[in-house]
């Protein structure tokens, strides 16, 4: 009867959870627990003697219950002194120790499925960029733009991540400074590949950040469940794992400068402005954010006039060094690589922007998220919580006007004011379960830990987040160039014109900003010139480079099929010249 009372347990939590899958053991079927407890149902009542078995069966489920209501009573007994222990005991290292850990967790993730590869355009502008710093050139000449002046835009040779140059023949990078000048630190003094470490050591860093910050406004454990909630972010996740990009370094520049102005140390002004100033080279367009930590400094500094100075001593060097930079690199300081102010803000984005990006942020971080509007009701440092709240919605107000784009991983521009949301979020969670009774705080706060980031780390791994194998097509396709075309080959191409340069040393045009009725001309002119021309294109690339030159003779060299194929992508080489 025991067992058979295991079994009916068994099958009702199969029917409830749906299945049990564990390394060495699964049950997702109630069928079979099912039928071996009608079996032993069967022999209880078979076994039983006749006239006294409805007496012998209550006797026994008395006896079962009283044996389980002591278990019960000696573990409740038992874990009520651990959660007291824990509430009350528990030294003050533990918190730090368990955030060191998923700081190891996080750089373990990353070694394992970052693609460290300059791929596409953002990963290849950084990581060219860091080599332009490393090697002390700012601009990076480019001398067929004017052999081929007549032939060809200025703007087909620069390839992904780059603009010509206004006033010389060379290509400049649209990229913002901030991470290659890091990256260029770390080349520099351990070699190319170094540079694609630095990345998930932010990414550490912002986790770390995010404590501190949780700490400093409300404890040590909300600042624990914070950094929880951010490393199961998919958004966080997202940029770990795929090529190296700006996002996760400007979180936690921002995370850090956040914390800095909430503390009373006599540098803690200038920390924080130093560290909003790092955070702008790194992400130039959220230079607003200084708005906030410069108020935050204000608000607790006594001399506020000494406070402020020591602030922008921080932060004003970086906003001169990055005007000037952009004067140089593109004819203003009010013009970034990706274009004006102009081109790039509109009103009639902010409808598509909002809806969009409040939709990603509900779905994909569930909504518990939302807690954090209602941090400053509940909680007892209201000035605090209301300054990070204001800081998640600035962040979030820069991207309002911005170019609308049509993926989830976007949100990756809103990175920089997840430290501050999961730290809302956090403040309400354990300010809640500190409502309830002792035993009961732990076990509310873990089991809603569990299933909010079981859902996340769900969305994010239906997303492709942890699948990066792809990526490396681009560093396969760059070497083989580089190994098996002639050093005269100048590649035709679009999506890999960036990691071709980077991996194959080869100049590369970018064929979608030449006019159909230039080309040819253009190839000819190369050829005159000693060049061979190639070009590198994916299946679906070819289909766009037939449709924009039907009827040109370059169409024709395509005919006899590719010269050489890479499986991982679908990569083709065709050469232009046969």
């Amino acid at each position: 009867m025991v067992v058979a009372l295991a079994l009916f347990l068994w099958t009702l939590l199969t029917v409830v959870s749906g299945g049990i899958a564990l390394p060495y053991f699964s049950s997702r079927n109630p069928r079979n627990p099912a039928l071996a407890l009608v079996l032993l149902g069967g022999a209880v009542w078979a076994l039983g003697e006749p006239g006294r078995r409805r007496q012998l069966l209550h006797s026994d489920l008395r006896w079962a219950w009283r044996r389980i209501g002591r278990v019960v009573d000696r573990g409740w007994l038992a874990w009520t002194r651990t959660t007291a222990w824990l509430d009350c005991e528990l030294p003050a290292a533990a918190a730090p120790v368990c955030v060191l850990v998923l700081c190891g967790v996080i750089l373990a993730t990353s070694s394992r499925q970052t693609a460290f590869v300059a791929a596409g355009s953002d990963a290849y502008g950084y990581v060219s960029q860091a080599q332009m710093w490393a090697s002390g050139m700012l601009r990076q000449p480019e001398p067929l733009m004017q052999g081929l002046e007549g032939y060809l835009p200025r703007e087909a040779l620069a390839p992904l991540a780059y603009r010509p140059a206004p006033d010389a023949a060379a290509i400049v990078p649209v990229t913002s400074p901030g991470l290659p000048l890091l990256m260029a630190i770390f080349e520099v003094a351990a070699g190319p590949s170094a540079v694609f470490a630095v990345v998930p050591l932010l990414a550490a860093l912002a986790i770390w950040a995010t404590y501190r910050l949780g700490r400093v406004l409300y404890g040590r454990w909300v600042g624990v469940v914070a950094t929880v909630l951010l490393a199961a972010s998919p958004a966080f996740l997202f940029q770990l794992t795929s090529s190296p990009m700006s996002d996760i370094p400007a979180a936690a520049f921002w995370t850090l400068s956040l914390v800095a102005a909430q503390r009373h140390t006599r540098w803690s002004a200038l920390a924080s402005g130093s560290a909003a100033g790092a955070a702008i080279l790194v992400r130039a367009n959220l230079a607003p954010l200084i708005l906030v930590p410069a108020a935050m400094v204000l608000l607790r500094e006594p001399e506020r006039r000494r406070a402020l100075m020591t602030f922008a001593a921080g932060v004003v060097p970086a906003i001169v060094f990055i005007a000037a930079l952009y004067t140089y690199w593109y004819g203003s300081p009010m013009n970034s690589g990706y274009g004006s102010l102009n081109q790039l803000y509109s009103l009639g984005n902010l409808w598509p922007n909002l809806t969009r990006y409040s939709t990603w942020l509900v779905s994909s971080q569930t909504p518990i998220v939302l807690a954090a509007a209602i941090a400053p009701l509940l909680v007892d440092c209201k000035q605090a919580a209301a300054a990070l709240l204001f800081f998640a919605l600035a962040v979030l107000a820069c991207y309002a006007f911005y170019i609308p784009f049509d993926a989830w991983w976007y949100l990756r521009f809103l990175l920089p004011a997840y430290p501050a949301l999961m730290v809302l979020t956090a403040m309400v969670v354990v300010g809640l379960a500190a409502r309830l009774p002792v035993p009961l705080r732990v076990v509310a706060t873990l089991t809603l830990l569990i299933v909010v980031c079981d859902r996340t780390i769900e969305y994010a791994a239906a997303r492709a987040t942890f699948d990066t194998g792809g990526e490396q097509k681009y560093a396969i396709t760059g070497r083989y160039v580089a190994e098996h075309l002639p050093a005269n080959a100048v590649i035709l191409c679009e999506q890999h014109s960036g990691s071709v340069r980077y991996y194959g040393h080869r100049t590369t045009i970018r064929f979608g900003s030449i006019p159909s009725d230039h080309l040819d001309g253009a190839l000819t002119e190369l050829q005159r010139r000693g060049y061979r021309p190639y070009l590198v294109v994916e299946d679906w690339e070819e289909d766009a480079f037939r449709r924009q030159f039907a009827g040109r003779q370059a169409i024709d060299a395509l005919a006899p099929g590719p010269e050489h194929r890479l499986p991982l992508g679908n990569v083709r080489i065709y050469p232009l010249a046969r």
